[in-house]
């Protein structure tokens, strides 16, 4: 048991991946998964060494397993923190886009509207030349 005790506190000290995280905020997201990784680690290198199946030597290939699964861990860790990012980054992307259409789409009503509206007062004005040619006609 005391062995397996020293063999953590060298993946411990000797992690630089973990120990890179553990200064970070990282450390929080995966420190769960990590340390059960690192309890189960311990109880399998106890269990493996009491039994006599491993040497102390073959802890040294137990390390950089675990270093890998450490690394990979942080990785997946990262990878989805970037996820989250890029799905945020396209909704502001995707709300911004609809506001943009939006007010373009206001922007073109504006612009038929007061075309109508000049339509309108031409048609009127127009009539209204009409009228008043008629009615020069009619006083001649």
């Amino acid at each position: 048991m005391r062995t397996a005790f020293l063999v953590k506190n060298h993946i411990l000290q000797k992690n630089h991946t973990f120990k890179a995280a553990k200064n970070t905020n990282q450390a929080k997201e995966f420190g769960s998964e990590t340390s059960t990784i690192l309890t189960t680690v311990q109880a399998l290198a106890s269990i493996l060494l009491d039994q006599g199946i491993i040497l102390v030597t073959d802890m040294i290939s137990v390390m950089k397993i675990l270093r890998i699964i450490l690394s990979v861990i942080v990785v997946m860790s990262m990878m989805s923190r970037v996820k989250r990012i890029m799905e945020r980054i396209q909704e502001y992307f995707m709300v911004n886009q609809d506001l943009t259409l939006f007010l373009q789409m206001e922007d073109i009503l504006e612009r038929e509207k007061s075309q109508a509206i000049f339509l309108q007062m031409e048609g009127i004005q127009e009539s209204q030349m009409e009228n008043q040619s008629d009615q020069a006609m009619v006083t001649v």
